[in-house]
C-alpha cells in the first residue's frame, strides 16, 4: 500500500493560529483575532508534546467532549484523568498518532499542508511531523498515541507485522483516510477508553488493520518530509526572531534579504526552517500576513480595494489580484461584495 501524494491548495485562517505562536508589537496587534487580548502573552515556538505511557501500557488513548483543549486521558484500568491538550498548538512528538475528529469542523494543519475539514476526519500522523487542529464551536474526538512498530519486540519480528512497519514508514508525512474508512473505524475509537489490556491492544490492531487495506488511491499524503526534532534550538529562536520581524514590518517593501539580515540566518538555513516552525514557505507567510491585512481593512474600515492593498503592504495591484485570486478562490471585488 502506498499513498497518493496529494496536492496542497493553502486555505489560510493563518491568524487563529498565529494568535496561538507569535507576540506581535503594537503595530500589528490590531491583526489578530478580536478574542486575544493585547496583554495576552502568545508562545511563538514549536513545541515538543511528551507523551508518557502508563505501567505495561503501549498506547495512550486521549478523547475530548468538548475542547480539544481538555481532553481526558483513559487508563488501561479504565480510570480517567484531565490533561492539558496539545492539539490546538502547533506541536509534535516523536510518537506516532492516530486522530479522528468526530464533530466539529476548522483547519488542520499537518507539516506544510494546511486543508479545511469537517467530521468525521481520520488522519495518521508520523513522528515528529508537526500538527495542530484549529476547530470551530463545539467538537469532539479522540487521538491514540503509540510508538513505531519497531518498538514492540518480538511482536514487531513477526511476519503479520510488517505491514504495520510498512504503515509507520508511509505515515511520515501524514496520511487523510477516506470519510467511510473514518465512520466505519468510528465504533474501535468509541470502544478504546473502556478497554484495558489485551483487548484495548486488540482493537488498536483492528484499526491499524482496517488502514492497512485501504486502496492506495483512496489515501492521501498531506505533507512533504517534514521533521521537527530536526531544527537546532539556535534556529529556531532565529526564526521566532525572523516571524517578529515580518509582524512589525509586513506592510512596508520589505525582501527576504532584510529579514535574514535581521535574523542573520543564511538563505539555505532559513528556507530549510522556516517552513517547518511555521507551516508555510517565506513568500506564503508574508502573502498571508497582507492579505489577512487587507481583508480587515476592506471588512471593517470600508477602505477601497486599492486603497487597502496598499496599506496592506502589496506594491502591484494587478499582483495582488492574482494572489488574491489564488489564495481564496475569488476576487478582491467579490469578496467585498460579499463582506458589505
Amino acid at each position: 500500500m502506498t499513498a497518493i501524494p496529494r496536492s496542497n491548495q493553502s486555505q489560510e485562517q493563518l491568524f487563529h493560529m498565529l494568535s496561538s505562536q507569535i507576540g506581535f508589537t503594537d503595530s500589528s496587534i490590531e491583526l489578530i483575532s478580536g478574542s486575544m487580548s493585547e496583554n495576552q502573552p502568545l508562545n511563538p515556538e514549536l513545541e515538543r508534546e511528551e507523551v508518557s505511557f502508563g505501567d505495561e501500557e503501549s498506547i495512550r488513548v486521549l478523547s475530548w467532549s468538548d475542547s480539544m483543549e481538555t481532553p481526558t486521558i483513559h487508563d488501561r484500568n479504565g480510570s480517567r484523568k484531565a490533561a492539558g491538550g496539545m492539539g490546538h498548538k502547533w506541536h509534535h512528538h516523536p510518537e506516532l498518532e492516530l486522530t479522528l475528529v468526530t464533530a466539529g469542523s476548522g483547519v488542520r494543519w499537518v507539516g506544510t499542508s494546511r486543508e479545511p475539514f469537517t467530521a468525521p476526519d481520520l488522519v495518521l500522523l508520523g513522528r515528529s511531523l508537526p500538527h495542530t487542529w484549529e476547530l470551530v464551536g463545539k467538537t469532539s474526538g479522540f487521538a491514540v498515541q503509540f510508538r513505531d512498530a519497531a518498538h514492540h519486540a518480538p511482536l514487531s519480528n513477526l511476519p503479520e507485522f510488517r505491514a504495520i512497519h510498512s504503515l509507520c514508514q508511509q505515515s511520515e508525512c501524514g496520511l487523510l483516510l477516506p470519510i467511510s474508512v473514518a465512520r466505519r473505524l468510528s465504533r474501535h475509537f468509541r470502544a478504546l477508553p473502556s478497554a484495558g489490556g489485551i483487548e484495548r491492544l486488540s482493537i488498536f490492531l483492528r484499526i491499524l488493520a482496517a488502514i492497512d487495506e485501504v486502496p492506495a488511491e483512496d489515501l492521501a499524503t498531506l505533507s512533504t518530509p517534514v521533521d521537527a526534532s530536526a531544527v537546532p534550538a539556535r534556529h529556531a529562536q532565529s526564526i521566532r526572531r525572523a516571524i517578529h520581524f515580518l509582524g512589525d514590518h509586513f506592510e512596508d517593501p520589505i525582501t527576504l534579504e532584510d529579514v535574514l539580515a535581521d535574523c542573520q540566518m543564511t538563505k539555505a538555513t532559513f528556507s530549510r526552517h522556516f517552513p517547518i516552525l511555521t507551516g508555510q514557505s517565506f513568500t506564503e507567510f508574508l502573502q498571508t500576513l497582507r492579505l489577512e491585512r487587507f481583508r480587515r481593512l476592506v471588512g471593517k474600515r470600508g477602505r477601497s480595494i486599492t486603497e487597502a492593498a496598499f496599506e496592506a503592504g502589496f506594491q502591484n495591484l494587478s499582483h495582488f489580484n492574482k494572489v488574491f485570486k489564488k489564495r481564496y478562490g475569488e476576487t478582491p471585488r467579490e469578496f467585498l461584495q460579499a463582506a458589505r
